[in-house]
């Protein structure tokens, strides 16, 4: 019930929608989603699960009977011409096929409760906010943007022998350190 409608609405807009843009389209002409979801997580968390799902299980139509697949991100959803040269490597890639996976689950939907929901959402606000300081924190440990875990590692760990306070060392510039090393943790899921 819900892929027809979203097809419909995604017609309409050939360069994308945003997922917010997609649910007001859908919400327009159906009852499926909620109209609004008050600050309920839970109720957002499920519309959102029930829309990917409904897209990706849409992407795997378009490609098998089209030859059209779905950019599916929050920002942009967007059907595309397929071609097997690009779009395998869109289509299998690890984290969008990890997502996929999930998405498919409609057990993911049924087991997820309230708890989960703020869990994932306090990690996720953890996360952005860390990115956000990633290049400042790489900057502070002298590090270039592709630096990995044990580089930040190893830096820091050089730093932090010159800067702590036991070893004649500034306090703060070892709190700054330390906090350099621990957004960069963050960042990268360690």
């Amino acid at each position: 019930m819900l892929k027809p409608l979203i097809l419909a609405a995604m017609k309409q807009y050939p360069l994308g929608l945003s997922e917010f843009d997609l649910i007001s389209e859908v919400s327009e002409v159906s009852d499926v989603f909620p109209k609004s979801c008050g600050g309920d997580s839970l109720k957002l968390f499920r519309t959102h699960f029930l829309l990917f799902n409904s897209l990706y299980r849409l992407r795997s139509e378009l490609i098998a009977e089209c030859g059209q697949t779905l950019e599916i991100g929050p920002l942009n959803i967007q059907i595309r011409a397929f071609s097997a040269d690009s779009d395998t490597q869109a289509v299998s890639c690890p984290v969008d096929m990890k997502l996929e996976e999930y998405y498919l689950d409609m057990e993911q939907l049924e087991k997820t409760g309230m708890e989960d929901v703020d869990g994932m959402l306090d990690d996720f606000w953890r996360k952005y906010l860390a990115e956000n300081h990633r290049i400042e924190a790489l900057q502070e440990l002298g590090l270039d943007e592709n630096a990995g875990w044990s580089e930040v590692q190893k830096r820091y760990r050089e730093l932090a022998g010159r800067y702590h306070p036991d070893k004649g060392g500034s306090k703060e510039r070892f709190q700054q350190l330390t906090a350099a090393k621990e957004t960069l943790a963050m960042c990268l899921g360690k």
